[in-house]
């Protein structure tokens, strides 16, 4: 009975185990397109750079560099070591505008060229 019992915990054990620690799926492959992790990360980015604005008397950084370098404290605006690449491994474009009041933010798609249609179609945001 109670090496019964011993089975018995050890293949609950083993089974809870297996069930909390299986391999997790890779982010991306959450997002049905590589369009959608685009649209992802614009938004991590826009989130990113409107906390710097915050920090900053409305003015955005010159580059998105500035979001990835460590303050004093260690405090980085993305808690990535490097800027984070396009679904297609190109940097997203960004541009200050006039005076550092706004910015836009773009992806080019599958093709890396302006303009395009379906997964070559360009994601563009805007600061408000």
């Amino acid at each position: 009975m109670l090496r019964r019992r011993r089975l018995l915990a050890t293949a609950v054990s083993l089974a809870f185990g297996a069930f909390f620690f299986m391999p997790c799926q890779p982010v991306k492959s959450l997002f049905s397109t590589r369009r959608e992790l685009a649209i992802s990360d614009l938004s991590t980015y826009e989130l990113a750079l409107e906390y710097y604005a915050t920090d900053h008397d409305g003015e955005y950084p010159a580059a998105l560099s500035a979001l990835i370098e460590p303050h004093d404290d260690g405090f980085t605006y993305l808690k990535a070591l490097t800027l984070i690449p396009d679904p297609w491994e190109r940097p997203y474009i960004y541009e200050r505008k006039a005076g550092g009041r706004g910015w836009r933010l773009i992806c080019y798609g599958a093709d890396g060229k302006p303009g395009g249609s379906g997964e070559a179609r360009d994601l563009l945001v805007e600061s408000k």
